[in-house]
């Protein structure tokens, strides 16, 4: 039993790190939250519960650090299965597969959830708290916990007829937790403070989590929780290592396997002794892994012993090719790496590729919103046969860009973090041009200032301090002189909040904030203590007088009206909200042109009214193939002689400030047209045309022949065929509403 236990436990391990899975030898044990908190962890380590990190070559436990939902759940799927021998079959996660992926539970835990929710241990409303959004998880409260593993227990040890609880914050407790609460209690695993109290809504920690899994594995194993057993020590060097398959080739009489862990590539070898475990508990052969597979391996002397795979991936992506660099420029569609002096551009494959974050789940928008904010990430980009990133590893740089340094360097312009662009002259790359760039006192050619920037260290950046353009009325003027220049990264103002987000309320309960946007971003609360200020219409709500519930009722009631509701959220380290500022709002629709904007003095025309906007308004619009997402983009797309029509919604306040701007290009008139892709064998949302670097195709309804027509008078034209167009809201070009002059 005590073997089997240990196996699954470490199938259970969510720490994606390789540590020895026999000795404890954490550098930072003495910073356990109380005294005798190590022996626990280090009795986890030893049974494989826990398996620490390792960082700068030193193994961390972290054990102040906070425990999820997800990995609670996990952990007691592995104990109870581990006890019962029986595991959850295929048709059962088939069964609850819907409501999980409803609730945004990730695909690894879905045997865990599902076994909780099957065995009636979970409901669905339980696992309604689990995520903070799609990518992140929420932390666990220590009652949440113990009814968890109190329900699971339930179906070995007897509840009380009459449970009586005598822990001095009780009065705390859900009435429906005490009887779970009340046989951990009985049974030693968990219970309270010096102080005799459970803190019921205070987070656990793994410190705390290593306690009460060495306790119910003791409880289960030898029918009581008290006193301990050390589990005997294997010989020779085990080793844990816990992350996808990249690699899997023949290697004599068995496999090489190699496995992505935190960004980190290890390789192993599999032969007939190893024995596999497949996702339904089953045994499973080595046929069996494949790449892109998330599996648990535990190794000696470099052979796996046992294989577990906690879940199937997708082959195509994880046997992709690896680049390294810094990030210098990202969006929904395209990253640019830099590696050494050169930049490297990939195609991203899809919105929904997997990322990570400092060895954390995350989401693309994340990874894009931090960057636009200022942070500096090194990554590991992974390719398919294609070149397009299936898999992005972010980790954060030790400081954050200014809003002056740059982002980007062409020959046409040049970018900052800010969002500012300043135009090149069209020579600038002549080796005769000169006294237009200074880079740190001295001026330079454009090659030297490009180099320079490609060459920049990871803690450097180039700072924009002065410049001069032909037209100091057009911020579309050519430069006249720009100066720059290097200095390190800024850490001295570098923020605990990961970022801050802002729209539309969708709704909102004590749990989350659901924004109104494409994804339906959801952020979680934090925990009361933890929650700084909130405030709607004006009026500060005061969480310690217990005015929470208050804040969210005003708003959900505004909602209810039909009112639209717009928050800013200042957001801790784990995307959990801490500050939110919500106000009611009105909108405006029109459709807006070229003689619709103002950039003399940033305001748009919408529906009569003037309105004001700013870098910090938030853009979403459709624009064929493309998409729209800053103020400065929205300016060059209404240049006059863009042609473009753009119908919009814009939520303004009290103040006509323009706090977001959506919708869609939905005219086009008398521009050049740059390219028409036709053959006699497309369907026509296959047929398109490029204009200015965007494609536009045509929407399913179109008659091909009517196409076939336009590209003949295309085809036969003198290369200055002039467009007319209107499109839908998805960017399609609505059914026969093109021409051609």
């Amino acid at each position: 039993m005590k073997k089997t236990i240990i196996a699954v436990l470490s199938a259970a391990t969510l720490a994606l790190s390789s540590v020895p899975a026999y000795a404890s030898v954490f550098s930072d044990i003495d910073t356990a939250p109380w005294p005798g908190a190590a022996q626990y962890i280090d009795e986890a380590y030893e049974l494989g519960i826990i398996t620490g990190y390792i960082e700068n070559d030193q193994r961390l436990c972290k054990p102040k650090n906070n425990v999820t939902y997800c990995e609670a759940v996990q952990l007691m799927y592995a104990l109870m299965n581990s006890y019962s021998g029986t595991s959850v079959n295929q048709s059962v996660v088939s069964k609850w597969q819907s409501t999980m992926a409803a609730e945004n539970i990730p695909s690894w835990a879905y045997n865990a959830v599902a076994y909780a929710l099957e065995n009636s241990i979970l409901s669905r409303n339980d696992i309604s708290i689990f995520m903070a959004s799609s990518t992140v998880q929420n932390n666990a409260r220590r009652e949440d916990i113990a009814v968890i593993f109190g329900k699971a227990l339930s179906k070995v040890y007897s509840l009380a007829s009459n449970p009586t609880l005598t822990y001095n914050d009780k009065a705390q407790i859900a009435s429906t937790s005490v009887p779970y609460v009340e046989l951990l209690n009985r049974l030693n695993i968990m219970v309270g403070d010096a102080n005799n109290n459970f803190n019921p809504k205070v987070n656990m920690n793994r410190a705390e989590l290593s306690v009460l899994v060495t306790k119910t594995y003791h409880t289960l194993k030898d029918g009581n929780g008290s006193g301990t057993t050390t589990p005997s020590t294997p010989s020779g060097t085990v080793v844990q290592y816990a992350g996808k398959v990249t690699q899997k080739t023949s290697s004599g009489s068995g496999y090489s396997v190699s496995v992505s862990v935190n960004g980190k590539e290890e390789t192993f070898t599999a032969n007939a002794t190893t024995t596999v475990t497949g996702t339904d508990g089953k045994s499973a052969s080595l046929s069996d892994v494949s790449t892109g597979d998330s599996v648990v391996a535990v190794c000696s002397g470099g052979v796996a012993t046992t294989i577990i795979i906690m879940a199937e991936g997708d082959a195509s992506e994880d046997s992709a090719s690896k680049e390294s660099g810094t990030i210098n420029s990202i969006d929904e569609d395209k990253i640019v790496v830099r590696s050494g002096s050169k930049n490297k551009s990939y195609d991203i494959q899809d919105e929904d590729i997997d990322v990570s974050i400092d060895g954390s789940n995350s989401s693309l928008s994340t990874l894009i919103r931090r960057f636009e904010g200022g942070r500096n990430y090194s990554v590991d980009v992974y390719l398919n046969d294609d070149e397009e990133v299936v898999r992005i590893e972010a980790k954060e740089g030790e400081g954050e860009y200014d809003d002056d340094a740059i982002s980007s360097v062409s020959k046409s312009r040049v970018k900052t973090h800010g969002g500012d662009e300043y135009n090149f002259p069209d020579d600038i790359d002549d080796e005769d041009v000169d006294d237009i760039i200074k880079l740190d006192g001295d001026y330079v050619t454009y090659e030297d200032f490009k180099d320079a920037y490609d060459e920049l260290d990871d803690d450097e950046q180039m700072i924009i301090k002065d410049h001069e353009l032909e037209d100091e009325d057009d911020d579309e003027s050519e430069l006249k002189y720009l100066e720059v220049d290097t200095e390190d990264l800024e850490t001295s103002n570098k923020s605990s909040s990961s970022a801050d987000t802002k729209g539309l309320i969708k709704s909102i309960s004590e749990s989350r904030v659901t924004l109104d946007n494409e994804d339906d971003d959801k952020y979680a609360f934090a925990d009361e203590d933890d929650i700084d200020s909130l405030e709607f219409d004006g009026k500060d709500y005061d969480v310690d007088d217990d005015e929470f519930e208050k804040f969210i009722d005003n708003i959900d009631s505004a909602l209810d009206d039909d009112d639209e509701v717009y928050i800013e959220l200042t957001l801790d380290s784990h995307d959990k909200i801490t500050e939110a500022v919500a106000y009611t709002c009105t909108t405006a629709e029109d459709d807006i042109d070229y003689d619709s904007i103002d950039t003399s003095d940033d305001t748009i025309h919408i529906d009569d009214d003037d309105y004001e906007y700013s870098s910090s308004t938030i853009v979403d619009i459709v624009d064929g193939d493309d998409k729209i997402t800053k103020m400065s983009d929205l300016e060059d797309a209404l240049d006059e002689d863009k042609g473009k029509t753009i119908t919009v919604t814009a939520v303004v306040n009290d103040d006509d400030e323009i706090l977001s701007i959506t919708g869609y290009v939905s005219e086009i008139s008398g521009v050049d047209l740059d390219d028409f892709k036709y053959r006699s064998s497309y369907e026509p949302d296959e047929c398109s045309v490029e204009i200015d670097g965007t494609e536009y195709t045509f929407d399913s309804g179109w008659d091909i022949e009517d196409i076939k027509e336009l590209y003949d008078e295309y085809d036969d034209g003198d290369g200055n065929t002039e467009v007319d167009m209107k499109l839908n809201d998805e960017g399609v070009i609505e059914d026969e509403d093109l021409s051609l002059s």
